[in-house]
C-alpha cells in the first residue's frame, strides 16, 4: 500500500467511528496481516469483525486500532514521541527531527491511528525521495 492510500486511512480514522472493518483496513495497510490469507467478515457480538482465514478456518483478526489506545500506539512509528489528550481526541506524533504529525477524532485511539498512519506515510514518502548528490 502507497502514501496516497495510508492518507486516505488516516482520513477515514479521523472522520468514521470506530470499527472492525476500518481495522482490518489498516492491518493490511501497514502490512500485519497474514500473507496469502483471504479476509471474511464474521457478525459477532459486537458487530461485523474482519477476520483472515486460510482454507476455511480462522487465522488471524486484525487489532482494534480504531477502539483501543493499546492498539493504536502499536502504530506508532519507534522514533516518535507521541501525546494524546483524554477523553477528547487530539493526538501528536513528534518526531527527533521536529516533524509534527497530528490528528483530531471524537476517541483518542481513532486519533492517535490517524497521526501513526500519517507518520508512515511521511516514510514512505523519504524512502522514495530522490537523493541529491554533490560533490565537494
Amino acid at each position: 500500500m502507497g502514501k496516497a492510500e495510508l492518507l486516505t486511512l488516516a482520513d477515514r480514522g479521523e472522520k468514521e467511528p470506530p470499527s472492525r472493518e476500518l481495522d482490518g483496513d489498516v492491518a493490511e495497510a501497514v502490512g500485519v496481516a497474514p500473507v496469502g490469507a483471504g479476509w471474511y467478515r464474521d457478525k459477532g457480538d459486537a458487530g461485523w469483525w474482519r477476520d483472515w482465514q486460510v482454507d476455511n478456518r480462522p487465522l488471524w483478526r486484525a487489532s482494534s486500532y480504531t477502539s483501543s489506545l493499546d492498539d493504536a500506539v502499536s502504530l506508532v512509528p519507534d522514533d516518535c514521541h507521541w501525546l494524546v489528550s483524554w477523553p477528547v481526541g487530539q493526538a501528536q506524533l513528534t518526531r527527533g527531527d521536529g516533524r509534527l504529525f497530528d490528528a483530531d477524532a471524537p476517541a483518542a485511539a481513532q486519533a492517535l491511528t490517524a497521526a501513526a498512519l500519517r507518520a508512515r506515510a511521511a516514510d514512505m514518502e523519504r524512502a522514495t525521495a530522490p537523493r541529491t548528490v554533490t560533490e565537494d
